[in-house]
């Protein structure tokens, strides 16, 4: 998913942006969290990288990356 992308989408829920397994845009309300989806011990977590449009998609995706 590109940036222009990213930054279009409204409707609230889990997005899903690619480019790092996990990385997650969270829409909800009108806020949009950057979180990375992960297992530890058989549990689904949900690590928080940052707000969208403080955090680029670029620096979440390298913040991902250095996470995994």
């Amino acid at each position: 998913m590109s940036a222009q992308a990213v930054a279009r989408l409204r409707e609230p829920g889990d997005y899903m942006v690619g480019g790092v397994p996990g990385l997650v845009l969270r829409i909800e309300g009108s806020s949009r969290h950057w979180g990375l989806r992960f297992s530890l011990h058989g549990k689904r977590r949900m690590m928080g990288l940052g707000v969208f449009p403080v955090v680029t998609l670029a620096q979440a995706r390298d913040m991902a990356r250095m996470a995994r």
